[in-house]
Parts: structure tokens; C-alpha cells; sequence
């Protein structure tokens, strides 16, 4: 199951590292703001219901 997703993902790595970068780096965010990062995945990921 993590390869299919894994290569889901390959094509918009990129665009996700540089997201993440960029609150990192520049907003100076501790924790990050998901939003950006469900827009540029276009895929929606949430936790299980047990929370793990």
C-alpha cells in the first residue's frame, strides 16, 4: 500500500517539499499549516479514528 501511494505522490513531491519549505524557512511555522499541502497534493489524508 505505501508504493501505490508513494507513487502517487512522486509527481507533485516538489511542489510539496517547496510548500513545506516555505513555512518552514520563511514563515518561520512550528507546526504546518495543512491546508496548502492538501491543495497542492489534491489528495485528502486523515488521521485514523484511533488517532495513530
Amino acid at each position: 500500500m505505501l508504493h501505490r501511494v508513494d507513487t502517487l505522490l512522486e509527481l507533485i513531491k516538489a511542489e510539496i517539499l517547496q510548500k513545506v519549505s516555505f513555512q518552514q524557512n520563511e514563515m518561520k511555522a512550528i507546526e504546518l499549516d495543512d491546508a496548502p499541502l492538501k491543495e497542492a497534493s489534491v489528495y485528502v489524508f486523515s488521521k485514523p479514528a484511533n488517532g495513530r
